[in-house]
């Protein structure tokens, strides 16, 4: 039991401030009582595990919460990006609102997202719509050295992009210690690149498989750019 207040007290004031999609609870109790797990449920818990703990039950749990939170996550990015883009919004704005939680879900501290364009000598070059880094506007001067060589390297990665045509990664990078790039690719051709850095950890292909539905978006978006730019010539 806990002191002064019980488990839903400190649920309703957890949920008072943080949906269940961006911080996840799961209640431990004593109690089995169907009536205790219906109301925690119902309260905002994301799951209900009984005493005495089965570990193995546990993480299963916690894999799955953690799962679901993550799909909500980026269904409600997806949305908002789609909701910018039908409105007429600046791509800027369209790719910046997928940009935030790509780097929340993907644990990296810098990204960037743009179209692949050609110079008159049909040289290629990146006309970037949106990048940022967790760690903007702060005056540590490591962070500002390691998110200036992000986009110094933009030029090798959209070479990158356009040779291989897949993603590809560097995990051992000497400045930016893990790097993804992640090219758009529309009837064969790279039309943009996703370039994501700082990652604790390689960028595996579970990362790969949560940005296939940004992918299929950011693909969307600038093939429809590109129609409209057409269309005005």
């Amino acid at each position: 039991m806990m002191p002064d207040e019980d488990g839903f007290d400190t649920l309703a004031l957890i949920r008072e401030n943080h949906d269940s999609d961006v911080l996840a609870v799961i209640m431990v109790t004593a109690s089995n009582d169907s009536r205790d797990v219906v109301r925690a449920m119902g309260s905002g818990a994301n799951d209900y595990v009984v005493k005495p703990i089965d570990f193995d039950v546990l993480l299963v749990r916690l894999d799955r919460v953690l799962r679901t939170a993550q799909q909500s996550r980026l269904i409600s990015a997806l949305s908002t990006a789609q909701g910018l883009f039908i409105s007429g919004h600046d791509p800027a704005d369209v790719f910046g609102s997928l940009l935030s939680p790509l780097l929340q879900l993907t644990r990296s501290a810098y990204g960037f997202v743009g179209e692949v364009l050609h110079h008159e000598d049909d040289s290629p070059y990146l006309s970037t719509y949106a990048s940022a880094s967790t760690s903007q506007g702060t005056t540590n001067s490591t962070e500002q050295v390691t998110w200036t060589a992000v986009l110094d390297n933009i030029g090798a990665l959209v070479g990158e992009a356009l040779q291989r045509g897949k993603p590809f990664t560097d995990n051992a990078h000497p400045e930016l210690e893990n790097l993804l790039g992640v090219p758009i690719c529309a009837r064969g051709n790279v039309i943009g690149l996703i370039g994501l850095a700082g990652r604790p950890g390689e960028y595996d292909d579970g990362v790969l498989a949560l940005l296939e539905p940004f992918l299929t978006s950011c693909v969307k978006f600038v093939t429809s750019l590109r129609i409209a730019r057409q269309n005005d010539l």
